[in-house]
């Protein structure tokens, strides 16, 4: 067992199994979103880890990894990395809202604020990080929170451009923003059609950087759901997540701007 590499924004706490499959400590309302998911068949199960079970967080197997922060569950889940030889990924935080409605008041209060200055607030996401294979050097360029924190509503395209941009045949970095805009649409499709309130969950981007730059473009990227520590479906009253379908709706206008502005 050892840690995830190409890790992104805050995601260090997950483990590589000795079989390929991830572990991820979790409070019990993750755990139960992908059970309820899976008992309602829901089409974003499409985008989502499989869930694979559970980890007794007392197993042997784990005694000798320290957890930062202890966690009642450890459901075993699908990597999303696998196969992928030379992954570039972009960790997109959804909506604009980044608080559980029983929040205490002083992480509340700093949600707030951190939605407001940034990218959440105006256009309902903001990239958390990146991590892009460079093929020229055959290295890894990793971006912090800063580059999200960097943009604003009228650049947030600026990220989709910097997400292709090793891909080095104009033609092919176009396709690939093109696929990543079907996979956004079709997940927007399905996304409109939930009831519940989804909260600080992202949006997982990743593309295999050699495949891009072959002749299955189209075929190199992939689109994942992934975070649901704060997420629930609804169990009354059928009600749609305005705050974070307004962001995936974003994300779609994000990537069309910035296709425009290679072909201009």
């Amino acid at each position: 067992m050892k840690k995830l590499e190409n890790q992104v924004a805050g995601h260090d706490s997950l483990l590589v199994l000795d079989n390929g499959t991830l572990a991820k400590p979790c409070p019990a309302k993750e755990r139960q979103f992908y059970v309820d998911a899976i008992a309602a068949k829901s089409p974003m199960l499409t985008f989502m880890p499989a869930y694979l079970g559970d980890i007794d967080p007392a197993a042997d197997a784990l005694g000798h990894i320290r957890m930062d922060r202890p966690m009642p569950f450890i459901i075993k889940l699908s990597n999303l990395l696998e196969g992928i030889k030379t992954p570039s990924v972009m960790d997109l935080k959804m909506g604009t809202q980044l608080h559980e409605d029983d929040a205490p008041e002083a992480k509340r209060d700093h949600m707030i604020q951190l939605s407001q200055s940034t990218t959440n607030g105006s256009v309902g996401l903001r990239v958390s990080g990146m991590r892009l294979y460079n093929p020229k050097d055959q290295s890894f360029v990793a971006y912090d929170k800063s580059f999200g924190k960097s943009l604003n509503a009228s650049t947030i395209c600026l990220a989709f451009l910097e997400f292709t941009k090793f891909v080095a045949c104009a033609n092919n970095r176009l396709a690939l923003l093109h696929s990543i805009h079907g996979q956004l649409s079709t997940f927007l499709k399905h996304a409109d059609s939930l009831d519940g309130k989804f909260i600080g969950t992202s949006l997982f981007l990743v593309f295999d950087q050699e495949m891009a730059d072959g002749a299955d473009t189209g075929g190199a990227f992939r689109l994942h759901w992934i975070d649901f520590a704060h997420s629930e479906y609804s169990r009354g009253a059928a009600k749609r997540d305005q705050q974070f379908l307004f962001g995936v709706q974003n994300a779609i206008k994000a990537v069309q701007d910035a296709m425009g502005q290679l072909v201009n």
